[in-house]
């Protein structure tokens, strides 16, 4: 699981700091076969993590959004909006 470097009200980049612990490929082969890709998106791809990941096989990013929209749905159909 990853986030952006950056959030919206940081003054000062990280990017050059954080960029070591990048989500790319050499991370990924170094798992179990079991492990799985996460992202709260949006994602800077290049960034936190690479296109390769976020696209491939181990990710599970777009079940994700689908599950939180559907979620959020839920929520506002229970204040009743």
């Amino acid at each position: 699981m990853t986030d952006v470097y950056n959030s919206m009200n940081d003054r000062e980049n990280k990017e050059k700091k954080l960029i070591k612990f990048q989500v790319n490929e050499l991370l990924m082969n170094n798992t179990k076969k079991e492990c799985i890709f996460m992202h709260c998106l949006p994602a800077k791809i290049g960034s936190e993590v690479t296109e390769n990941v976020i696209k491939g096989s181990k990710s599970i990013v777009i079940q994700q959004a689908k599950n939180r929209m559907v979620t959020q749905k839920g929520i506002l159909k229970w204040l009743d909006f």
